[in-house]
């Protein structure tokens, strides 16, 4: 895998903490940011875990506006327990709200796929609610691709979510290549 440290931040951070604020008001972004289990502080807060050079940030703009970002994190940092090298995990996904349902996610997703490509990754693993219609959408954006596939209640505070794992080697080039 490439030098993590070489991926680069595509917005300042107190624009993207502005994103996350405004996707999620309910949430105080300013707490520590929890990893697979309450035991596992990934990162102080949201802005240290979006400024963590181990953090890959994809995103989609309009107008150089930041308007969406899909933010992984190696799987060795989400879940020590469980480390796979060649795993990332998607802990955010977030569209400024007036935008949503505008195909932004896909935007910032394939922003997200080339960057992991590029590092070397080969799957990406994420929890996706259900009751927004976004596992849905998730199914239908890589159907081939994906390998693992189950609906859980593992996160309560969350509600019921979708887990997918999904080989990022499936997944076209934005050029139409694999």
């Amino acid at each position: 895998m490439s030098d993590l440290r070489k991926n680069e931040i595509p917005h300042s951070i107190p624009d993207m903490k502005g994103l996350l604020d405004r996707a999620f008001p309910e949430d105080d972004h300013s707490k520590p940011v929890l990893g697979i289990d309450d035991d596992t502080i990934m990162a102080p807060n949201a802005a240290a875990l979006l400024a963590r050079p181990s953090t890959i940030i994809g995103t989609a703009n309009i107008d150089g506006q930041l308007v969406a970002m899909s933010v992984a994190i190696p799987k060795s940092v989400f879940d020590p327990s469980n480390p796979e090298p060649d795993t990332v995990y998607i802990y955010y996904t977030v569209v400024e709200p007036s935008l949503q349902g505008r195909g932004l996610v896909a935007l910032a997703s394939r922003s997200l796929e080339s960057k992991l490509k590029a590092l070397g990754y080969s799957y990406l693993e994420q929890d996706c609610v259900k009751e927004n219609g976004y596992a849905d959408t998730i199914s239908r954006m890589y159907a081939d691709a994906i390998v693992v596939q189950y609906d859980h209640t593992k996160y309560p505070e969350i509600g019921p979510q979708r887990f997918f794992r999904i080989d990022l080697r499936r997944i076209p080039d934005i050029e139409g290549k694999s």
